[in-house]
């Protein structure tokens, strides 16, 4: 009877033990479950705040760019007053160098003449863009919205942009290299000024009015410079003038001596080489220098 009663407590512990485990089972099963499920809310939730913080970028990069455009657009009205007579030439985004720096001393030249204000000059020269040139610059104006690099809000800071974009640094270094060994030899001052002062653009020069005028007095030919250098200047203007007036002079002193030299020994060379004539009788009719013809008669002919 005890082992029966035994037997029938152990069946039912095992009973309880299966049952337990079964439980057990089923909960790491739902446990599992229930983690996966966690994992994919976090995976949504991760995802909802990237597109959130997306969104806000979005926000604030329309919100920069929409007050840049309001900064640009804030005088309008005199703009539209200017630009109705200024006319710039078209500038395509060429790769040429030379094309871009031509272009930039043409609009520079036609700022000055019609005296354009600093505050037009960007706008009014992004308006002569055309082809690539608009899409270079459109890409410009959305990374300065986007606070990727610095505004351009003057001439020089849009003359700096294009030229690090269309003038590649062999071509600037070739400028440099011709503005440093650049020497009158034989020209004229007024075509050597012409050629420093156009290389002096090209290269983009902004050092003091000294050094430039110490690089263009050190061009000028010996017997000029040492003249130059005698006299005091304040300005490259001043000294431009002064080496043309000494450049005038010392042509006027070297044709005075080769006329008066040429003369000389033609006049010289003519005396020596003066043609031999021979004197006819007729030079010495009024100057007798032989005797009295003598009469050659026979005394002894009878008369």
């Amino acid at each position: 009877m005890d082992h029966i009663s035994s037997g029938a407590s152990s069946n039912l512990k095992s009973y309880h033990n299966a049952h337990l485990l079964g439980e057990l089972v089923e909960v790491k099963q739902q446990l599992v479950h229930k983690e996966d499920k966690l994992i994919q809310l976090a995976g949504r939730l991760q995802s909802l705040k990237e597109a959130h913080a997306r969104q806000n970028q979005q926000d604030e990069d329309k919100w920069r760019l929409h007050n840049f455009s309001k900064r640009q657009h804030q005088h309008q009205p005199q703009q539209q007053h200017s630009f109705n007579f200024v006319k710039l030439p078209s500038f395509h985004g060429s790769n040429d160098p030379s094309l871009y720096l031509d272009w930039e001393a043409k609009v520079e030249h036609l700022f000055n003449v019609y005296k354009v204000i600093e505050d037009q000059k960007v706008r009014l020269a992004s308006l002569a863009f055309i082809d690539y040139a608009i899409q270079w610059w459109h890409k410009i104006v959305m990374d300065i919205g986007l606070n990727k690099r610095p505004t351009v809000v003057s001439w020089y800071d849009l003359k700096a942009c294009m030229r690090a974009r269309f003038v590649p640094p062999p071509s600037r270094k070739e400028h440099l290299l011709k503005f440093l060994r650049l020497h009158q030899g034989h020209r004229m001052v007024d075509e050597y000024f012409k050629d420093f002062e156009t290389t002096l653009v090209r290269i983009n020069m902004h050092d003091n009015e000294e050094t430039q005028i110490d690089k263009f007095v050190g061009g000028l030919r010996r017997e000029i410079k040492d003249f130059v250098e005698l006299h005091e200047y304040s300005s490259l203007k001043k000294v431009v003038h002064l080496a043309i007036k000494v450049e005038s002079h010392h042509l006027k002193t070297t044709t005075f001596k080769q006329t008066h030299n040429d003369g000389f020994y033609n006049s010289s060379w003519k005396d020596t080489h003066k043609p031999f004539t021979k004197t006819s009788p007729s030079n010495f009719s009024n100057h007798p220098t032989s005797k009295p013809k003598v009469s050659t008669q026979n005394p002894f002919t009878p008369k």
